[in-house]
């Protein structure tokens, strides 16, 4: 004898109620997730560009203060300061760490033994 299994309609009902509400709670949670992730990303775009500004702030105030540094341990003879121009007497042979800031400073190239004036 075959018996032969139909399932209860309640269940079967029941089953597809489930499905279709499971079907749903993950598109809602799968829209969720991409507008977080678009989020995300705006974010750490946003974060990238300003620590790339702030790295550059510090770059040129570090270069700001070391050259303040090198200015200030010059002997006073040697430097003159008079609003913005600044002359600093050296041999570039021996100090070329100073000539690469001033010629950085005030794009000016300086002989031996000369004086670097820049007026800007």
């Amino acid at each position: 004898m075959l018996l032969s299994f139909s399932p209860c309609p309640y269940y079967t009902h029941a089953l597809t109620q489930l499905n279709k509400c499971l079907s749903e709670n993950q598109g809602l949670w799968k829209d969720r997730v991409g507008i977080l992730e678009s989020k995300m990303e705006s974010l750490s775009s946003d974060k990238e560009k300003e620590m790339i500004e702030l790295r550059d702030q510090i770059r040129d105030l570090m270069f700001y203060l070391e050259t303040q540094k090198k200015i200030a341990k010059s002997p006073e003879e040697q430097r003159q300061v008079r609003g913005r121009e600044i002359a600093i007497n050296y041999c570039p042979a021996c100090c070329r760490g100073i000539r690469r800031i001033l010629n950085a400073i005030c794009a000016c190239a300086c002989a031996c033994a000369c004086a670097c004036v820049c007026a800007h």
